[in-house]
């Protein structure tokens, strides 16, 4: 107990009376006497009374004559023990407690009216959290009850709308300094919400944050470490990438508690699954919907501060009705009072997107009331705001309630600080027996309400205020006094001329005159507040005892060095202990199982360790084998030095609690278990469900499913509240109204097809309606699903069309059966092909239409193509065929393999008779082979006769001398060879029009060594042509090329016999792509490694014949040409070409 006050000090040599002086001055009841900084004594009222008593004459005394010493003290941790300053004051007999440091300076003096002080506003306190605890008990209750009714009316609320909670899940986890963290709890509703189940999220370290958008990460979980080690509420929003490849928004709070024993920080965060909610504003007014029954006011206003929503609570507390406070401004209708600007609270909820604080609001009767208000801001995804949820407490009662205390203790102040309770009197006993007042202080009349003058002339005027009752125990009180000389010592009633009753407290020593009179010198105090105090005191103390009885709570404290404890009278009830047993420190923990045990155990030493508090629900074992649960709550008391000296501690049954939140949580999680199933069935069922009510025989519909949305275009927000005319076009609403009229007539379910008009395009239903009946059975509302059947329906009139059109077509279709053959179905023109009869051909051996001959097996035909057809399920074929007179035909048929649902395996097929076209194909291939044998033989004929000219060139070689002559003349006989060779594999070739280019190559640059006599020992002939097949006008005009470039490369190349290499290559390349031909180009390269072409060459420029043929025939080719002479020579001829094909 720390009572800091002035203190007053003298010294043992000062006179009494100017003590007295100062103590009058100070306004206070003692005087501490020091010498030498030390303290040897102490002055009290009761001291100078005493000394007074006896005779004394105070003007001749000095305070060593009237000081108590040895002087009484406590130390400073004693003074904090309430137990032992009120042992000292009563084992003492004193009022006065000195308190000393560890050094024996004075720190303060406790008095015991102080104290008594003390003990009454903690007895109040006491009270007042016992009331709160007891309150407290009771609203848990109540609360367990509406839970328990909530559920049941959620129940049925769900399975008719199907759509009324949210899957959320629930996580534990323990956070590291080093941001790392170890998750030991994970929800069910972690499935819903993330698609992962609990196991997965718990077992795989890494897979929830790893999902978390990669911006959010950044943006949202990493800030969040800073309030969790801040130990702050957070509250977060971020997006997620489902198990299904879907991203979703996930809202989140977060609350975070230090364990310093695990050096960590507990986490406990809920989550849920806000995306199909962020922007629609008319969703969250639904859901505030559900908070109707809450005791605040929960208003929704738009960004101008016009209102949107005003629930039960807003009605209850302000006054006005939902339809009267709509659209308004909440500012004006309120008259609303803020603590800080406007500005700074929009700027506050703006950029934080929260506010809270206290409000003043002017209610409809113009009462003001003050509230305690939270605002929330809700935004687009996009971060726009489009509205502010206002959650409003009236907490007038409590401010009243507040502001009362606060005046009450200011007048407790004055009144303590300013009006003395005390007065000095001298009441002389005269001869004749009467008394008579001698002196009166001026405190006479503010206890008594008797001015000094008046009182000292008439004493009556003080003895007339005794209540009647008190009148002989103050005379026999007197008489004592007088008769022993003993201290008079007594306290009774008074009733002061106002009426009001007073106790006094009257103490003096008598003493005799010379004269033989008494004289009584002594303090009356008005002890009334303390006789009140002492009163409440012991009321108090009952109604603590009754409190705890009632609430279950009792209390313990024990001293720590010599283990003593000391229990209250519940505690022994609350243990089955009996009161005479003497409780001690470590019979404390075997009052519980042994796991509680353990954990107070560790609890208490802990709080010796640092001081800390503990709070711990822990378990009783009870005789019949069951529990009770008793919350435990204590902390430790240190000395002056910091050790623990004291343990103090409660423990309350709270068994009812503990099983009623275990019964809620039973029953919350099984709620939870019920809105998921119903959720997913709504939500992942691929039928359209839609909900209408029926209100005043009139049908509005309330909203449907995704899968509905999906499939019509039409959203719950376009549908809500409206009638199906103003949906769908009159014809369409007129027949759905009609059957909600069935539903609701025959009061049963009902099923039927229907056809509407939705996303520009008539769709097929199959329409489902089941009526809902309240408790008078009257049909309210109606739940419907339907069935997308468009595709059946469409299915169902193409096969309607192909049968049409099947009947109708020019191609003969049989159905043959796979087992054996046999005809099944025939359409007609099937039947007039082969000259049958309608359903002639139906059960007879397909073999019957086949043609036969000596050479010919019917059935070995049909073998033959069924056999194709099982091996590939489909073929098609041409067939020698013979009708039902005989005449022979042609046709051309498809075949493939079907499971039909009557005849199990058949083959389809589908044949048309091409006898004509089978005719003129072989007509056409006479002719063609006439054709094929002519052309050999004109390619042969242009063959021999280049072959005739080039034997007259050689035949003139032979005849001239000239050696230019001669090279030219050879030359030109290798140009007709290289043309006579295209002949030659023309004529050689089976296609006629084009030649192998790879071996047209190879032949044509053997002949060029041959003609020049190189031997391939000298110069190395390096081919590489790709496969490819060129025609005649391509073929041509490379053959020259490649003779005129080979011929210069031999001639020129290699001088004097040198050794080299000549290379041909030939390929295609898209890279070299002709902007004519889509096909790839062709790339001809012919490169030798000889002497190259001289420095000054100039292709364009030259005016031989070889290289005029070679730009010639480029351009004839439509092609390129690119000259390089490094390391030899290489002709680069890029062109396309009108036939090139891959072998």
């Amino acid at each position: 107990m720390d009572i800091l006050k002035s203190l007053l000090i003298v010294t043992k040599h000062m006179p009494v009376l100017e003590v007295i002086q100062l103590m009058n001055q100070a306004q206070t009841s003692y005087a501490l006497v020091l010498d030498a900084q030390k303290l040897t004594g102490i002055v009290t009222v009761r001291d100078i009374l005493a000394a007074t008593s006896n005779q004394s004459v105070l003007a001749d005394m000095t305070v060593v004559e009237v000081m108590s010493q040895p002087v009484i003290t406590l130390s400073a941790a004693e003074a904090k023990n309430l137990s032992t300053v009120v042992q000292k004051f009563h084992q003492y007999g004193i009022s006065h407690l000195p308190v000393l440091d560890n050094y024996g300076q004075v720190l303060s003096v406790v008095n015991k009216d102080e104290v008594i002080e003390r003990l009454y506003q903690t007895l109040n306190c006491k009270t007042a959290e016992l009331e709160r605890e007891v309150a407290q008990t009771e609203q848990m209750s109540k609360l367990i009850a509406y839970k328990e009714n909530c559920y049941q009316a959620s129940k049925a609320i769900i399975q008719d709308i199907l759509d009324s909670a949210i899957a959320t899940s629930i996580v534990s986890l323990r956070v590291f300094s080093n941001c790392q963290w170890q998750c030991d709890y994970q929800s069910p509703g972690s499935e819903a919400l993330f698609g992962y189940t609990p196991e997965e999220i718990l077992t795989q370290q890494d897979l929830w944050i790893s999902r978390v958008h990669p911006e959010d990460r950044e943006k949202v979980i990493e800030p969040l470490f800073e309030d969790i080690f801040a130990g702050r509420t957070a509250n977060v929003e971020y997006r997620f990438h489902h198990k299904d490849g879907s991203l979703r928004w996930i809202c989140a709070t977060y609350t975070s508690r230090y364990d310093a024993r695990a050096n960590c920080w507990i986490v406990t965060g809920t989550s849920n699954d806000i995306s199909d909610r962020k922007l629609a504003q008319n969703t969250l007014l639904e859901q505030a919907k559900l908070l109707e029954l809450s005791h605040d006011a929960i208003i929704i206003r738009n960004l101008n501060n016009q209102i949107t929503f005003w629930n039960q609570g807003a009605e209850r507390i302000y006054g006005w009705t939902a339809k009267e406070a709509m659209h308004k401004n909440s500012y004006t209708l309120l008259a609303t009072q803020f603590p800080i600007p406007l500005e700074e609270a929009n700027a506050c909820l703006i950029n934080e997107g929260y506010w809270e604080g206290e409000l003043v609001h002017f209610r409809r009767d113009g009462q003001k009331i003050v509230v305690e208000s939270r605002w929330a801001l809700f935004k687009q995804t996009d971060g726009k705001p489009i509205s502010v949820l206002e959650i409003n407490r009236d907490i007038s009662k409590r401010k009243q309630a507040e502001l009362t205390l606060q005046e009450r203790e200011a007048m407790l102040r004055g009144i303590g600080d300013n009006l003395p309770n005390a007065a000095l009197y001298q009441l002389i006993r005269e001869l004749d027996g009467s008394d008579r007042f001698s002196y009166l202080s001026a405190g006479i009349e503010r206890i008594m309400e008797i001015s000094v003058e008046a009182a000292l002339q008439d004493s009556s005027l003080l003895y007339s205020q005794v209540i009647a009752e008190d009148v002989p125990l103050l005379q026999q009180a007197v008489e004592q006094s007088m008769q022993n000389m003993s201290v008079f010592d007594v306290q009774l009633r008074i009733r002061t001329p106002s009426g009001k009753g007073k106790w006094l407290d009257l103490c003096s020593t008598p003493r005799k005159l010379h004269d033989g009179r008494v004289a009584w010198d002594g303090l009356m105090v008005d002890v009334t507040d303390i006789k009140q105090t002492e009163e409440t005191l012991r009321k108090s103390e009952a109604l603590l005892a009754e409190s705890q009885r009632i609430a279950r709570l009792g209390n313990w404290e024990c001293d720590v060095a010599t283990g003593k404890a000391t229990w209250s009278k519940e505690l022994f009830h609350l243990f089955n202990r009996d009161l005479e047993a003497e409780p001690n420190y470590q019979e404390l923990f075997s009052l519980w199982d042994s796991e509680g045990a353990e954990k107070l155990q560790q609890a208490i030493e802990e709080a010796i360790a640092t001081g800390k508090s503990y709070h711990l629900i822990l378990r009783v074992p009870q005789s019949d084998g069951s529990h009770s649960y008793l919350e435990v709550i204590g902390h430790a008391q240190s000395n002056a030095a910091g050790k623990v000296v004291r343990l103090y501690g409660t423990a309350q049954d709270v068994t009812a609690r503990e099983k009623a939140l275990n019964e809620r949580k039973r029953v919350e999680q099984a709620l939870r278990e019920n809105e998921a199933f119903l959720r997913s069935i709504y939500y992942g069922v691929g039928l359209s469900i839609f909900v209408v009510d029926v209100v005043d025989d009139d049908f509005r519909f309330v909203g449907l499913n995704p899968t509905h949305q999906d499939l019509t275009g039409i959203t719950t927000d376009v549908l809500r509240g409206k009638t199906p005319e103003q949906v769908l076009p009159p014809a369409a609403a007129a027949a759905i109204r009609q059957h909600y009229q069935d539903c609701v007539t025959s009061g049963e379910n009902i099923t039927y097809e229907e056809c509407l008009p939705f996303q520009g395009k008539d769709t097929w239903w199959l329409t489902s309606l089941t009526p809902l009946k309240n408790a008078d059975g009257r049909i309210y509302r109606i739940i419907g699903n339907s069935l997308n059947i468009s595709d059946r329906k469409h299915t169902e009139q193409i096969l309607e069309l192909q049968a049409i059109i099947t009947r109708n077509m020019a191609e003969g279709i049989s159905l043959i059966r796979a087992i054996d053959g046999v005809v099944v179905y025939t359409n007609r023109k099937f039947e007039q092909m082969f000259g049958y009869e309608d359903g002639e051909l139906i059960g007879k051996h397909i073999s019957i239409v086949n043609y036969a001959d000596a050479q010919t097996d019917p059935q070995a035909v049909y073998e033959a193509i069924t056999a194709k057809l099982r091996q590939n399920g489909e073929t098609t074929y041409k067939v020698h065929n013979v009708k039902k007179d005989g005449t022979p035909l042609w046709s051309s048929g498809a075949a493939s393999v079907f499971e039909h649902p009557e005849y199990g395996t058949v083959f389809v097929t589908v044949q048309q008779d091409i006898t004509e076209q089978k005719q003129a194909e072989d007509k056409l291939k006479a002719s063609l082979k006439e054709k094929e044998v002519l052309l050999k033989e004109i390619h042969h004929r242009v063959k021999n006769n280049l072959g005739i000219i080039s034997s007259l060139l050689q035949m003139q070689c032979r005849r001239i001398q000239d050696a230019q002559a001669i090279s030219i003349l050879r030359d030109s006989q290798n140009r007709i060879a290289s043309i006579a060779l295209v002949h030659e594999k023309l004529y050689a070739s089976d296609h006629l029009s084009d030649i192998d280019f790879a071996q047209y190559i190879l032949d044509l640059t053997t002949h060029l060594f041959k003609s020049y006599n190189f031997s391939s020992n000298n110069i190395q002939l390096n081919i590489q042509v790709e496969p490819v097949q060129l025609d005649i006008e391509t073929a041509i005009p490379c053959g020259l090329i490649i003779n005129e470039l080979v011929s210069n490369a031999l001639k020129y190349a290699f001088p004097d016999q040198h050794s080299g290499e000549i290379q041909v290559k030939c390929y295609q390349n898209y890279e070299y792509c002709s902007k004519i031909s889509l096909q790839p180009d062709l790339v001809l390269i012919i490169r030798d490694n000889g002497v190259g072409l001289p420095a000054d060459f100039d292709s364009k420029k030259a005016r031989t014949l070889g290289m005029t043929l070679l730009h010639g025939l480029v351009k004839q080719l439509r092609g390129t040409v690119q000259i390089h002479n490094q390391q030899g020579t290489e002709f680069k001829i890029i062109f396309p070409r009108s036939k090139v094909e891959k072998q």
